[in-house]
């Protein structure tokens, strides 16, 4: 991967409008930046790879610094607004 990309994360929804359903997902992750990685910047590795699996979810990037889905967060942990947004994803009838 190129430049300050650590990973990509997404999924392929189907239906009509209204009725999408997530169907797959992957994530990528830049191999060479993850070898790179020691025992100390495990809590690091952990919240790309978490970031990423929101992408999967349906989680998009916001604008709040504060959360783990801002595009260049140094967060480790999923914030409030993530978790607001996890709750309201995990409430959706399958």
């Amino acid at each position: 991967m190129a430049g300050a990309v650590a990973g990509i994360g997404g999924s392929t929804a189907v239906g009509t409008p209204g009725r999408l359903r997530y169907v797959t997902g992957q994530v990528i992750l830049d191999r060479d930046l993850f070898a790179s990685f020691g025992p100390r910047d495990a809590e690091y590795a952990q919240a790309i790879v978490d970031h990423e699996l929101g992408h999967v979810v349906g989680l998009d990037h916001v604008d709040d610094p504060g959360e783990l889905m801002y595009e260049y967060t140094e967060r480790t942990t999923y914030g409030p607004g993530d978790r607001e947004g996890l709750a309201k994803l995990g409430s959706v009838d399958c």
